[in-house]
């Protein structure tokens, strides 16, 4: 057999081996977890206790009550984003998924905190809105044959 047919026939073996499938789940999969727990873990770390908590606290227990919404919004997708990284999916796709993930969480945690309340809504809508339009696009405009 040619050597060249021998090498690419064994590339296509690597890329179809069970270990490699069952390892690219699992790598999104973390990266998801440790990306979003990073993300917030830095706006705790990068942030202080707001004058806002002592000044108006009427304002601050409602601003942390849309925190708490907007976490459970970030949660669900988070959760939803662990079942689909199950299956197969390209990487300019995963990589969408990822950056809307960890805009959502990373926000919400500012917002949380009571910091940079503007760009921290701003930046929870783009992530939202990023991952409807991936998801949206993300068969590449076809349809599938149940939706005939």
């Amino acid at each position: 057999m040619n050597a060249a047919v021998l090498h690419r026939a064994s590339r296509i073996d690597a890329k179809t081996h069970p270990a490699h499938r069952a390892m690219t789940p699992m790598l999104l999969r973390a990266a998801l977890v440790v990306g979003c727990a990073l993300s917030v873990a830095a706006v705790a770390i990068a942030t202080d206790r707001p004058e806002l908590l002592r000044s108006a606290p009427e304002l601050a227990r409602l601003l942390r009550g849309m925190a708490l919404l907007k976490g459970v919004l970030a949660l669900a997708a988070v959760a939803v984003l662990l079942w689909r990284f199950g299956q197969p999916i390209r990487t300019t796709v995963a990589t969408g998924y990822l950056a809307g993930a960890l805009l959502m969480t990373g926000s919400t945690a500012l917002i949380w905190q009571l910091a940079a309340l503007l760009p921290a809504a701003t930046a929870f809508h783009l992530g939202l809105f990023t991952l409807l339009a991936v998801a949206w696009r993300a068969d590449g405009g076809r349809r599938t044959a149940s939706a005939h």
